[in-house]
């Protein structure tokens, strides 16, 4: 029966944005019942997105505010998510950097708050560039897939067609 409450917690916590207000979502009573806020199989920001009030653990801090506060990823299946190739969950668009935070900040560490230089992450999340201020040439491994690059101020990628040792020389990708 417990596991059976949990899967439906999971399923149910998948939809809640990174919101909190005096308002616990409607199984909070069915959920404490099973001792859901002393569970630690559930981090501290995902009791208080459901539960803040009932927990009497208040509201979560916003990701701008919480990043020390990471202490792991708040589900089990984070590394599971974010390898899934026809969804990966840190790079889901439809889910907020907050929402990514409270269930997976450790995972989606790099999603929610792109380092300061300039990466580039291929279908298996695997970091395959750390460029710097020096131009750099990165070809990506055939057979993988370029999902994002995170680009910050300062930094300038380019995409090509083909690999080249010569950028200038190359066909520049047409999206």
């Amino acid at each position: 029966a417990m596991a059976a409450v949990l899967l439906l917690l999971s399923a149910s916590l998948a939809s809640v944005a990174a919101q909190c207000g005096s308002a616990n979502m409607a199984r909070c009573s069915i959920w404490i019942n099973n001792g859901f806020c002393t569970n630690t199989a559930y981090n501290v920001l995902i009791r208080q997105a459901s539960c803040p009030t009932m927990c009497k653990m208040g509201c979560p801090n916003t990701p701008s505010t919480a990043r020390e506060a990471c202490l792991g990823d708040g589900n089990a299946n984070c590394a599971a998510w974010s390898t899934n190739a026809a969804n990966p969950f840190c790079l889901s668009t439809t889910m907020t950097a907050a929402s990514k935070f409270i269930y997976c900040c450790r995972t989606c560490a790099a999603e929610i708050t792109p380092q300061g230089d300039c990466l580039i992450y291929n279908n298996a999340r695997t970091r395959v560039s750390s460029l710097t201020n020096n131009a750099a040439i990165q070809t990506i491994p055939t057979g993988n897939t370029l999902f994002r690059a995170f680009v910050r101020t300062g930094c300038r990628l380019r995409l090509f067609a083909e690999a080249t040792a010569v950028p200038a020389t190359a066909t520049p990708l047409q999206t």
